[in-house]
């Protein structure tokens, strides 16, 4: 198995549809996610460890968790650029983060995608095979994309033990 073309994750651009946009006039939330699945998925089967590992049946990826940070509005006719990184993985699991800016370069949204590694006949978490985790493996070594600031996806609440 090797990766389609250069090795490296493409960016992403969309226009925001109309149809994207709710009743406060800026894109719905859930039209943030479909853009930054689509970006990732778009990176992942440039690379072949996409749809054209999913179809030969034996393995694919699941999204297993997400967050979202929206950051400034987006309303319609904006185009918008999503860059994924591929933060960390194991031979289970990607570790998945992107950004979201607009025209003028503002970050409008960040996005942290943990997936994982499944068998398609057992539908259970599985090792990727070694050729797919080669790729991986190649990809996070040379990955140069857009890096979150420190601790700025993990949730939590500050607790203050004397309160």
């Amino acid at each position: 198995m090797t990766p389609n073309g250069d090795a490296g994750l493409a960016v992403s651009s969309r226009l925001i549809d109309d149809a994207w946009i709710d009743y406060h006039g800026h894109v719905h939330l859930p039209f943030y996610t479909v853009l930054f699945i689509d970006a990732i998925s778009a990176a992942m089967n440039r690379l072949g460890i996409g749809e054209t590992y999913a179809a030969l049946g034996k393995g694919t990826f699941f999204g297993a968790e997400n967050h979202i940070r929206y950051l400034h509005e987006l309303k319609a006719g904006q185009c918008v650029t999503i860059e994924p990184c591929l933060l960390d993985h194991d031979t289970k699991r990607l570790h998945w983060w992107a950004r979201m800016s607009n025209a003028d370069r503002t970050i409008a949204a960040t996005f942290e995608l943990l997936s994982l590694h499944v068998d398609q006949r057992t539908r259970r978490v599985t090792p990727m095979p070694d050729a797919v985790h080669e790729i991986v493996r190649g990809l996070h070594g040379r990955s140069r994309g857009p890096q979150p600031p420190a601790l700025a996806w993990r949730l939590g609440a500050q607790r203050n033990p004397e309160r």
